[in-house]
């Protein structure tokens, strides 16, 4: 009898240590579920995104670096994105925000690519300086793609192997009335997909297949124009000009039609 009573006692023992189990079980799962998760894989390799002025306002960074560290990760935290502002960022053997130093910040991490925003004046001495070296510093001899620039056009047509505007008609004035770009709401997602692309791209590529790659990166919200020499009527093979097509004419709506676009090319 007492052998049973025992039996019984170890049973019931067993049972509530396997309920508990599962419970913790059950616990466990449910505090992984609600863990976010990252939409990126960490790399040992970069993209630099060089900001220059009247795009290193802190509020328009902030943003900027959310849409992008939440898709491709930031460099501190081992992700794609490799942020330098201009000029605070640009220090080099102990000088502070000089553009010309910019092939040997680049030389510090190993890049994919260069996406220089609003390039500051100088900018296509730095390019040129990047073409000059990339035989012997390979790791110089990625793509640059170039938008907005203030600096020198022809020189940074020069140096890059996209250059990116407005269409001429699309902001006649880059100034809004607060006294900021008017375009900086839209940049965060012309970057996303622009980078989300950049594995397509080829430095190989002619002018038409230039412009084809970047009506397929920006997609069905943008249109895409060779942008032309108003002095001379010559088509540039390398810059571009975009303007939102009337029916996306916010943000907000870029950034529906992007997903929108993002689901069907994920489907075929």
């Amino acid at each position: 009898m007492q052998i049973f009573f025992y039996i019984c006692v170890l049973c019931i023992l067993i049972s509530c240590g396997v309920k508990s189990d599962k419970k913790n079980l059950e616990k466990n799962t449910i505090a992984e579920e609600a863990l976010p998760t990252k939409k990126w894989q960490e790399s040992d390799e970069r993209i630099a995104l060089v900001l220059g002025l009247g795009y290193t306002e802190e509020h328009f960074v902030h943003e900027l670096l959310s849409v992008l560290g939440d898709a491709f990760g930031l460099d501190e935290e081992n992700g794609l994105i490799y942020p330098l502002l201009f000029p605070d960022d640009f220090v080099y053997n102990g000088v502070k925000g000089r553009i010309s130093s910019l092939p040997d910040i680049l030389m510090e991490k190993k890049l994919r690519a260069v996406y220089i925003v609003g390039a500051p004046e100088g900018t296509h001495r730095a390019l040129a300086t990047m073409q000059d070296k990339k035989e012997t510093e390979t790791a110089l001899d990625i793509p640059v793609f170039s938008l907005f620039p203030q600096d020198d056009v022809l020189g940074i047509e020069s140096g890059s192997d996209i250059v990116i505007d407005f269409g001429q008609f699309y902001s006649p004035s880059p100034m809004s009335e607060e006294g900021g770009l008017e375009h900086l709401s839209l940049v965060p997602e012309i970057l996303h997909s622009l980078i989300k692309k950049e594995s397509l791209f080829d430095r190989n590529f002619s002018s038409k297949e230039k412009k084809t790659f970047l009506e397929k990166s920006l997609g069905l919200a943008w249109n895409v124009e060779t942008s032309v020499d108003l002095q001379t009527g010559l088509r540039s093979k390398n810059h571009f000009d975009i303007s939102l097509i009337e029916e996306y004419s916010d943000a907000k709506a870029v950034v529906d039609s992007l997903i929108i676009i993002d689901k069907s090319t994920n489907k075929n």
